[in-house]
């Protein structure tokens, strides 16, 4: 009978090591899966879709060049006066820091360039216009130079006096 008792223990304990085993390995496999699923082993991809989000989608953020530019001209022997505020629209946080960071060179580079303008075609539409444009490129040629990338969308003229 002992004999008996003993052969019905081990047989218990010998069909349960089979389940045991299949268990954990359901429960690794399944761990697993869901480690797969969740991006926990492709997380090189998961990490160019976020590098790959699409700046249009993000809010604008304007970065204000302080204080105003200022540029004296001689026009048919008087004194003339042109102001102008300028601001500039990005959408990407680390261009804002470059904004900030080459602020100098930038005002450096717009003050040259208004400098230079012609105060008389100032007068038109078409020549803001156009010394809006040139002040855009060369704000983008800095970034570009800078950080690899030309950063700013739109360049504003948020006030522009001529005296």
């Amino acid at each position: 009978m002992a004999d008996n008792d003993a052969a019905e223990g081990e047989e218990k304990k010998k069909s349960k090591l089979p389940l045991i085993i299949g268990l954990v390995v359901v429960l690794l496999g399944g761990g697993g899966a869901a480690a797969f699923f969740t991006g926990m082993f492709g997380g090189g991809e998961s990490k160019q879709e976020e590098q790959s989000v699409d700046t249009a989608t993000l809010p604008a953020q304007y970065i204000e060049f302080k204080p105003s530019f200022i540029s004296n001209y001689k026009v048919e022997g008087r004194s003339r006066y042109m102001k102008i505020d300028v601001s500039v629209m990005t959408r990407e946080d680390d261009v804002r820091v470059a904004i900030d960071r080459h602020m100098p060179a930038l005002r450096n580079e717009l003050v040259l360039l208004f400098g230079q303008a012609d105060f008389e075609a100032l007068k038109s539409l078409e020549g803001k216009k156009a010394l809006q444009q040139s002040a855009l490129t060369l704000t983008q040629e800095i970034l570009q130079k800078e950080i690899g990338k030309p950063g700013i969308e739109k360049l504003l003229f948020t006030d522009f006096v001529l005296q």
